[in-house]
């Protein structure tokens, strides 16, 4: 049987459908399938603004606001590339990241409800 006819789609290696970014240079997956996108680990803003430039709208609209509102309510924000997603923090942790899929952005709490940092 071909990988089609497991419902798969042949197109990718995985079986996954992507949808490759408009703007970027990689893909935004269909699934959490534990992959995220292949933006390079980097520390700072321009790394960050730059993996948020390269999303396919409507996913940079969310991330431009999700970040904007980040800058707006934490003082001392840091922001880096990790995993390929976008992180946020505040002194010695990290707060929350986001990252985007073909279908969804994914906002996580990086300590839960507690919202409280986790160190780096």
């Amino acid at each position: 049987m071909t990988s089609t006819e497991h419902g798969k789609n042949a197109a990718t290696p995985s079986g996954v459908p992507s949808a490759t970014s408009t703007h970027g240079n990689f893909e935004l997956h269909v699934a959490m399938t534990g992959r995220a996108s292949p933006a390079k680990a980097a520390v700072g803003d321009k790394p960050v603004f730059a993996y948020i430039a390269s999303l396919p709208q409507p996913q940079r609209g969310i991330a431009e606001a999700v970040d904007a509102l980040a800058a707006k309510t934490l003082p001392g924000l840091e922001r880096s590339v990790k995993w390929g997603m976008a992180y946020y923090g505040v002194g010695e942790g990290w707060c929350f990241s986001s990252g985007a899929f073909v279908d969804h952005v994914k906002l996580m709490f990086v300590n839960g409800a507690a919202l409280q940092p986790v160190l780096r």
